[in-house]
Parts: structure tokens; C-alpha cells; sequence
């Protein structure tokens, strides 16, 4: 599509064109620090932090700043540089990848022409330039992607593009769209807009099938599934920065704005979002969702859904946080904030199984953009992370976020038993810095000796746990003889600690009411005091994490039996999901 200057950019540019040269004749009188225009802040070397000396952004005017460790590439180019004539010419508001990954689409504040751009993830070359903006979403074809339309456009609607023509396919009759999410069905999203008000729209022809009203205030964040809503409401809570803010939670079909109350955050709130739903079928009953909503206060905060409980605070961050995103496997959270840093938070460290709230530091802590970074987003597997920079940068970098938080270790050369051994140790540390991210990535450059290691310590479970025999007793409590019954379920009761993994499987799926209450008779009067320490949960989630990395044949058999047979609920649904997650990956 063709570049154009409507009147009210026009009237924008002239303003913008007096305020730079403002801006440079003032250079002229003062001392540029390392936040000034044109040069970017220096990397960080902190906890976390892998950027080298020669990775420090240097401003030059020949080329883009050098990318810091983990970068993979950066789309566009920074103020002062050559451009292609394809960048963004202002901030980078939002990005959204396609479901299969390999798009990217991105609204730009541009002050001129078409403000969306969607990009080849491979060959970072830009397919489309579409006039529209606001939060964006691709059909799962990747084929249609959902903008609002043009600010110059009087009568604002919601289109719905079509990409391999470039044009609109469907209009629909909605005005400040805030966030949209598709429907499992393929064939409807859910859409929020203005401050009470969601609608279901039929994609093919973008008519409403389904108008929703309910008083939810202002909405922050829209579960994938678009079923939660979080919202504040207008004129609550204390100033900018102080001053409790209360969340909301609405259910979005049932056009109920009374679900929930998330409590304890202060200062107004700019970024949110919710964990994604399980892979795993057989989590989705038990799985923890969660929620995450940073801002004024400088710091993240996460809570349990539906007990409403917060559960860890997110503390690092100098100045408000902007942006909030979990990463598909609900690990990890990464932020933006005015401070200028990317951050990413390791969840295994702050999910207590009960009571408290923990307090934990950022694994990994990189700059990556001129001045800071606002919007952020995931590609569906994971591997990849965007971020987009501010009006100072107008550029948006890819990472390699296995890299990012596993580091690129040299391999050991024939590790030793005592080296292994220190390396496993360091999968149970709680402190911030990411030791235990580190020495994961350690292991998965020795691939082989890892598996070996790993396996001797996961025997002694599946050995205890006698998977056979604990099948064969949870067979036996549907016995048609009470004895036989009465036997099984005390036998059960004194493996209760090894056998808690079958045992939950088999009370998801049972459908005998005699198996069931026995089961449940098993769970609760069996011995209930942990076999693990918090230290040992948070090792064996790591390893999961290892297991996964490495996906292999035998990989997949150990995850298998942390799924099964050990003793940590944590452990058996994180090893569930790896495993449907590999399964996923192995079908496309």
C-alpha cells in the first residue's frame, strides 16, 4: 500500500518537525549523558545479565547498535541510521505472532502511511504494510489478521484483513477495540471494547453473533481462552504510585463482572496478563492459572487465579513496568519498563505450594533498544522473543529465549561425577541470578552424560514406586470382594507418598463411584507429609526443564515416569505438559 499525508498527520509531522529542531538546538547547550537521543544506555553486566563489553549499544550512525547476547536480529532501523524503507517511523506499540510463528505483525506510532507492518519471521523481510492499529490478532490460518482501522478514519471499525490480498475482508461495527482473542470452534473470536462491552463476531462475514454488556471498568487483560477478563475500575484506588489497586475479574460469556477481586497491588497498573491454558488434557482440571499485573509500583505481581491468592512479588525493576507476558509453558514472565531493562522471572522459584508470598529477583537482565522497551510477546513455541522499542529506537528485536535464559555454555570435556553432581545441586537454588537456569544449560551441552546422571537419580522413585504393582492395586479397588477391596486400598495407603502420581490420574479418570471414594479415602488418610523438601521440587523442575531441552528418546521416557510415579504433584504436571509439548512439536 502507498505512503500518504492525510491533514491531521500532516498538522502532527509539523508539530514534530518544530520539537526536533528544538530538541537539537538545545543539544547544543547542554551535556548529552548516556540516555540521550541517537545513543543508547550501556548493556547491564548484573545478576542475570550475559551481555559481554563489545555487546554495549554504541549509537553509531552507520549502522544499527551491535545486538546484545541472545539477539537474533533486530527489524527496522534505529533514529539516524540508513533505512530500508520499511520501518516503523515511530514507537512500537504492539506485536503478535502467528500461530505457526512464522509471522509477526507489528503497529507502529508512524506519523505517516499505513501504521501495522506484518513480517517473515525467517527471512525478516516485511509482507504487508495495512492501514490500521491497535492490538492485533492472526486467524489460526495465519491467512487474516484482526487491526482497528485507520485513526484518520472517522467512523472507526474493526477490520479483518485479508494478507494474501492486502485488503479488507470483513468489516465489523466496533469501536475501540481493546483486545481480541480466537475460539477454539476457528470460526468466531471474542473481541472487549470500550470500558463494558465484548461482543462474539462470526469470521466470514465479521457479523456479531453475540453482544455482551457488563460494567467491568477498564479492561487490562484477556485470558487466551477469552473466557477471564481483568479490569480496574475508574476512580479507584490512590495516585500514580501509591495506593491499593483492586483487579477485577469478569467472566467474559456469562457477562459477569463479580467473578473475583485480585488484591494487594499499588499504583496504577499498565501492563497484565494471564498464564496460558494447559497442553497437557489431563492438567487443565488442576493446573494453577495465573495472572501478572505490573506498573507504577516498579515490580510484577502474580496471583492464583481462582484462590485469588498473590503468590509471588517480582522485584527488580527501577522505574514502572510497561508490559507484562507469560511465556507459553507459563514458566516464565518478561517485562519492559521505563528503566530500560528486559527481564525475565523464573516461576519456579516464586509458586509456593502454600501460604506466603515469596519475593524473588530476575533470572535474566538484558537492554536490547535505545532508551526502552514497551510491548513484548511470545512465539507460540516458545523459542522466540519480541520486543519493541520506544519512539528513541523504533526497532524491534528477536531473541533466541532458550538462549537468553540457558546461556551458550562451552561444553565440559568428559565431566566428572563431582561436576555433575555440583551442577544438579545448583537446580535447586532459590536465588535470583539464574544459577539454576545456568547449570541447566551446562547440562544440556553434555547431552549424553546429563541423561546418565539424570537417570540414576530418578531410579530409586520409579523402583519405590513399583509402578506395576501400585496399577495392579488401584485395579484392585473395583474388586468385586470387600476384602480384596479393604486390602488394596491399605496397601495404597503406605505407598501413598510414591504412588501420588498414579493415584490422581486414576481419580481424574475413574468413573466408579466405589474407586473414587476409595481413592479419595487413599489421598487423604495416607501419609500426607511431603517426601520432598521445596529445595528437591524445585531440582526436579529443573530437570524437567533439562529433559524437555533435550528431547530424546530416553529424555522422553524419564519425563514419562516424573510424570507417573513421582512424588510431587509440581513435578508430575510440569513433566505432563513437556511431554504434550514434545508430542505437539513431533505432529507438525
Amino acid at each position: 500500500m502507498r505512503d500518504y499525508v492525510t491533514p491531521a498527520r500532516a498538522g502532527k509531522l509539523f508539530l514534530g518537525t518544530l520539537f526536533v529542531v528544538w530538541a537539537a538546538w538545545l543539544g547544543t547547550l547542554t551535556v548529552p549523558d548516556t540516555h540521550s537521543f541517537g545513543q543508547s544506555p550501556p548493556a547491564i553486566r548484573a545478576k542475570g545479565d550475559q551481555s559481554s563489553p563489545s555487546d554495549k549499544l554504541s549509537g553509531s550512525k552507520e549502522a544499527n547498535a551491535p545486538l546484545p547476547f541472545g539477539a537474533l536480529y533486530r527489524l527496522g532501523t534505529q533514529p539516524g541510521q540508513p533505512t530500508g524503507g520499511a520501518d516503523h517511523t515511530g514507537a512500537i506499540n504492539s506485536l503478535v505472532f502467528s500461530p505457526d510463528g512464522a509471522q509477526l505483525a507489528s503497529w507502529g506510532a508512524d506519523e505517516t502511511g499505513p501504521q501495522l507492518r506484518v513480517w517473515d519471521v525467517k527471512t525478516r523481510k516485511e509482507l504487508h504494510k495495512l492501514d490500521g492499529r491497535g492490538n492485533m490478532a492472526f486467524t489460526v490460518d495465519g491467512k487474516h489478521l484482526l487491526s482497528r482501522s485507520s485513526p484518520d478514519v472517522d467512523d472507526e471499525e474493526v477490520l479483518l484483513w485479508d494478507l494474501t490480498k492486502e485488503e479488507v475482508r470483513a468489516r465489523v461495527p466496533i469501536k475501540q477495540m481493546r483486545f481480541v482473542q480466537m475460539l477454539p470452534d476457528r470460526k468466531q473470536c471474542v473481541i472487549v471494547f470500550g470500558s463494558d462491552q465484548a461482543a462474539y463476531v462470526e469470521l466470514a462475514t465479521g457479523k456479531i453473533t453475540r453482544p455482551i454488556r457488563a460494567p467491568w471498568g477498564v479492561p487490562l487483560a484477556l485470558a487466551r481462552d477469552g473466557e477471564r477478563l481483568a479490569s480496574v475500575r475508574r476512580g479507584e484506588g490512590g495516585d500514580a504510585k501509591s495506593g491499593e489497586t483492586r483487579v477485577y475479574l469478569a467472566d467474559v460469556p456469562a457477562a459477569r463482572d463479580d467473578v473475583g477481586v485480585l488484591l494487594g497491588k499499588q499504583g496504577r497498573l499498565l501492563g497484565a496478563d494471564f498464564s496460558p491454558e494447559p497442553v497437557a488434557a489431563e492438567n487443565r482440571a488442576t493446573e494453577m492459572r495465573l495472572f501478572a499485573a505490573g506498573g507504577y509500583d516498579n515490580a510484577i505481581h502474580v496471583w492464583d487465579v481462582a484462590s485469588r491468592r498473590m503468590l509471588c512479588a517480582l522485584v527488580g525493576h527501577t522505574d514502572r513496568v510497561f508490559r507484562v507476558a507469560f511465556s507459553p509453558d507459563s514458566r516464565f514472565v518478561v517485562s519492559t519498563s521505563k528503566d530500560g531493562t528486559i527481564r525475565v522471572w523464573d516461576l519456579a522459584i516464586g509458586r509456593p505450594s502454600s501460604g506466603g508470598i515469596a519475593t524473588m529477583s530476575e533470572a535474566v537482565m538484558v537492554r536490547g533498544h535505545m532508551d526502552y522497551a514497551t510491548p513484548v510477546a511470545f512465539s507460540p513455541d516458545g523459542r522466540i522473543l519480541a520486543t519493541g522499542g520506544s519512539e528513541r529506537d523504533r526497532t524491534i528485536v528477536l531473541w533466541d529465549f532458550w538462549k537468553l535464559v540457558l546461556g551458550e555454555p562451552e561444553p565440559l570435556v568428559t565431566p566428572t561425577d563431582a561436576q555433575l553432581q555440583a551442577l544438579w545441586n545448583d537446580l535447586a537454588s532459590d536465588a535470583g541470578g539464574g544459577a539454576s537456569l545456568a547449570a541447566v544449560g551446562v547440562l544440556a551441552a553434555v547431552p549424553a552424560d546429563s541423561l546418565r546422571f539424570v537417570q540414576r537419580q530418578i531410579d530409586p522413585f520409579v523402583q519405590e514406586a513399583q509402578k506395576d504393582r501400585i496399577l495392579e492395586l488401584i485395579k484392585q479397588l473395583d474388586d468385586s470382594q470387600f476384602a480384596v477391596r479393604e486390602a488394596a486400598t491399605e496397601a495404597l495407603i503406605r505407598l501413598r507418598r510414591q504412588a501420588e502420581g498414579l493415584l490422581r490420574t486414576a481419580l481424574r479418570e475413574t468413573h466408579s463411584p466405589e474407586v473414587y471414594f476409595r481413592l479419595r479415602r487413599i489421598l487423604s488418610q495416607g501419609n500426607a507429609a511431603p517426601s520432598l523438601s521445596a529445595a528437591e521440587v524445585r531440582r526436579y523442575r529443573r530437570a524437567v526443564l533439562l529433559l524437555e531441552r533435550l528431547a530424546t528418546p530416553e529424555a522422553t521416557k524419564m519425563l514419562e515416569h516424573l510424570s507417573e510415579v513421582f512424588p510431587s504433584p509440581d513435578v508430575n504436571r510440569d513433566a505432563r505438559e513437556a511431554l504434550a509439548r514434545l508430542k505437539r512439536a513431533a505432529a507438525s
